[in-house]
C-alpha cells in the first residue's frame, strides 16, 4: 500500500473513530454478549449456550449493518458538504485511492468493534461455561461443537422375534412417514430411521430426541433402542427407560456406524402402559463432535466481517452518486433487499408456478418475474450471513461455508460495486456536488 492511500485510511479512521459514537459502539459491542448472559434455552445446557450465541452475533449484526450505513454514506457526501473535495485535484493523490482509502479507513474501525466483540465473547463464554457446570449435572464441554444431523424418512414395521432385530435395519424408508412433523410409533410396533454421512472422530456419538406421550407428568417411558448397520452381523441392543416431554441424550458406540458413515437407529415399543410414542422430528438427531468452538468464533467474526464489507462497499458506491440522504435511504433499501434473499426466491417460485399453469395471465407477474429474477441473481444473499443460517449446536460454520459467503458477498458483491464507484469517482466534475 503505498503512502497516500495509508494517509487517506488514517485519516479517515482518525476522524471517525475518535468521536463519541464510536466509542460508545465499542463499549456496546463489549457488552452485548453480557447482555445475552441470561438467555434460557429449551432447559439444556446447549439450549442455553445455543440461545446465547445466536442473539449474541444476531443483535451484533444488527448494529454493525446501521453503523456501516452511517459511516459509509457520509464517506465522500461528508466531504463534498465540507468543500474538501474541491482541492483534491490539486492534492498529490488519485482519484482512486482517496475512495480506496476511505474504504480501508471504514473496515479498520469494524476490525476493531468486530475485534472488541469477540473479546467479550470469550470471556463471556468462560463464565457461562462455569454457570453451566454448576447448574446442569449433565452438563458437557460447550467447547467442543457438534455437527447435527437429521435422518431420511422412517420406516414402520411389526416386532417379531430379538433375533430378528437386524432386519430392521435393513428396511427401505417410507417417504410419507418423513414428511410429518412428528414420528408415532403405536404399542407394540417400531420405527427405523436412517442417517448418513457421520463424520468419525474422538467423541462421543449422541442420539438427541425428545419423547411424548398422552400419560401424566413424569410418566417414564421404556422401550428398546436398536442401533447398527447393515454391514454389521449384530446391532447394538439398549433397552432404557426416559421421562416423557424431556430432551434426551442417548449415547451410542462409534462402532455401530458404517465406514462411510452410515447409521440405523430402531426404536421399539414396548412401553408397559401400550401408549404410542411420539418423537418430534425437528428433535431426533444425531450429535457427533466436529470442530473447536475457538475456531468458529473466529470463523463468525470472519463472517461478520465480510458482511460490513458488502455494506460499506454498496454505501460508499451511492456516497459518490447522489447526496447524504439519499445515499442512506438507497443503500438501505439495497441491503433490506439483499437480507429478504430468501422472500425474494419464494416470490420468483410462486410468480413462476403461476405463469406455468397460467393461473394469471396480467402482464405484472410477467414483468415482475425477470426483475425479480434479476434481484436475486444480482444482490448477494446477506439472509445467508446471519446467525440463523450457521449455527446448528453452538457455533458450526463450515470453511465451504464461509467459502461460498466469500464468493457471493466478497467477490460478486462487495468488489464490483467498489470499482464502479472508482470509475464513476474518477471521472465526474468535483466542482459539482452530488444531488
Amino acid at each position: 500500500m503505498n503512502r497516500r492511500i495509508t494517509a487517506v485510511t488514517l485519516n479517515t479512521f482518525r476522524d471517525y473513530f475518535f468521536t463519541p459514537a464510536i466509542i460508545t459502539l465499542i463499549v456496546f459491542m463489549l457488552l452485548i454478549p453480557f447482555l445475552c448472559f441470561n438467555m434460557s434455552g429449551d432447559g439444556t445446557a446447549e439450549g442455553k449456550f445455543k440461545v446465547f450465541v445466536t442473539y449474541s452475533f444476531l443483535i451484533s449484526s444488527i448494529i454493525l449493518t446501521v453503523t456501516n450505513i452511517s459511516l459509509s454514506c457520509s464517506s465522500i457526501s461528508g466531504e463534498w458538504k465540507k468543500r474538501t473535495l474541491l482541492i483534491l485535484d490539486v492534492k498529490p493523490i488519485k482519484r482512486w485511492e482517496f475512495i480506496l482509502g476511505k474504504w480501508l479507513g471504514i473496515l479498520a474501525i469494524n476490525v476493531i468493534l468486530i475485534i472488541c466483540f469477540l473479546l467479550a465473547m470469550t470471556f463471556s463464554s468462560i463464565l457461562i461455561s462455569r454457570n453451566l457446570t454448576r447448574n446442569f449435572p449433565e452438563y458437557r464441554s460447550i467447547f467442543t461443537t457438534e455437527a447435527e444431523l437429521f435422518p431420511i424418512p422412517a420406516a414402520k414395521s411389526s416386532p417379531k422375534k430379538t433375533s430378528d432385530f437386524m432386519s430392521f435395519l435393513k428396511m427401505s424408508p417410507e417417504v410419507s412417514e418423513g414428511e410429518k412433523e412428528t414420528y408415532a410409533i403405536p404399542p407394540r410396533e417400531n420405527m427405523v430411521w436412517n442417517f448418513k454421512g457421520i463424520r468419525k472422530s474422538s467423541g462421543n456419538l449422541y442420539l438427541s430426541y425428545r419423547p411424548q406421550t398422552s400419560g401424566p407428568e413424569g410418566q417414564n417411558i421404556a422401550g428398546y433402542w436398536i442401533a447398527g448397520n447393515p454391514s454389521l452381523p449384530q446391532p447394538f441392543e439398549l433397552q432404557i427407560s426416559f421421562p416423557k416431554d424431556k430432551v434426551h441424550r442417548l449415547q451410542l458406540p462409534w462402532e455401530a456406524v458404517s465406514v462411510d458413515g452410515e447409521l440405523n437407529i430402531a426404536y421399539l415399543n414396548f412401553d408397559p402402559a401400550n401408549m404410542s410414542i411420539l418423537f418430534p422430528r425437528s428433535d431426533f438427531k444425531i450429535l457427533y463432535p466436529r470442530g473447536n468452538y475457538w475456531i468458529n468464533l473466529l470463523r463468525g467474526g470472519a463472517n461478520l466481517l465480510m458482511l460490513v464489507t458488502l455494506i460499506c462497499s454498496v454505501g460508499i458506491f451511492f456516497s459518490c452518486i447522489v447526496s447524504n440522504l439519499t445515499a442512506i435511504l438507497s443503500t438501505s433499501i439495497l441491503i433490506s433487499m439483499s437480507y429478504m434473499h430468501d422472500f425474494i426466491e419464494i416470490m420468483i417460485n410462486s410468480i413462476s408456478s403461476q405463469i406455468q399453469t397460467k393461473e394469471t395471465a396480467g402482464i405484472i407477474p410477467h414483468l415482475s418475474y425477470p426483475m425479480l429474477k434479476f434481484i436475486a441473481f444480482f444482490l448477494p444473499p446477506l439472509d445467508k450471513a446471519l446467525p440463523h443460517s450457521y449455527i446448528g449446536n453452538f457455533l458450526l460454520i463450515p470453511s465451504q461455508y464461509l467459502g461460498f459467503l466469500f464468493i457471493r458477498i466478497i467477490l460478486l458483491g462487495a468488489l464490483p460495486l467498489l470499482i464502479l464507484a472508482i470509475i464513476y469517482f474518477s471521472h465526474r466534475e468535483l466542482g459539482i456536488p452530488n444531488e
